[in-house]
C-alpha cells in the first residue's frame, strides 16, 4: 500500500518546466493587413484540361475517390475530346473511367492531362 501511494503521488506531480506561449494575435481590418509568405497560394480551386481520343464510342466519366461525378459525356471513336475539370485545391487526384478502364489524374503539378485510355 505504501508503494502504490508513493507511485500515485509522484505521477500526479505538476510539470513546472512547460513554457506557455501566448499567441500574438493582431487586429486585421483588411486583406492588406494580413502577413503571409510571398509564395502563399490563395486559390481554393484548380483546373486541369483533359485530352482524350478513344478508339471506340462510349461514356467517359471523371470522378473523385468518393464517387462524386465531375464530368460525364458520350464520346465518339477516334475523335479528340477535351474538357476542363475544376476541383478543390486540396484535392490530390481524380479518376477517369471508360469502358471498364480506370486512369488516375494526379492534380499536383501540371494543368494538362493526356489520357491513355482507349
Amino acid at each position: 500500500m505504501g508503494l502504490s501511494t508513493l507511485f500515485a503521488l509522484s505521477s500526479c506531480r505538476k510539470d513546472n518546466d512547460q513554457v506557455i506561449v501566448q499567441p500574438n494575435n493582431q487586429k486585421v481590418s483588411s486583406f492588406l493587413d494580413l502577413k503571409v509568405p510571398t509564395n502563399f497560394d490563395w486559390k481554393t480551386s484548380k483546373a486541369i484540361q483533359v485530352n482524350f481520343t478513344p478508339k471506340s464510342k462510349g461514356v467517359i466519366t471523371a470522378m473523385d475517390s468518393d464517387a462524386n461525378v465531375y464530368y460525364k459525356a458520350i464520346v465518339n471513336a477516334n475523335e479528340n475530346h477535351s474538357f476542363t475539370l475544376t476541383a478543390a485545391a486540396a484535392q490530390d487526384a481524380l479518376f477517369l473511367y471508360f469502358r471498364g478502364q480506370e486512369e488516375k489524374i494526379n492534380l499536383k503539378g501540371t494543368n494538362i492531362f493526356n489520357s491513355n485510355l482507349k
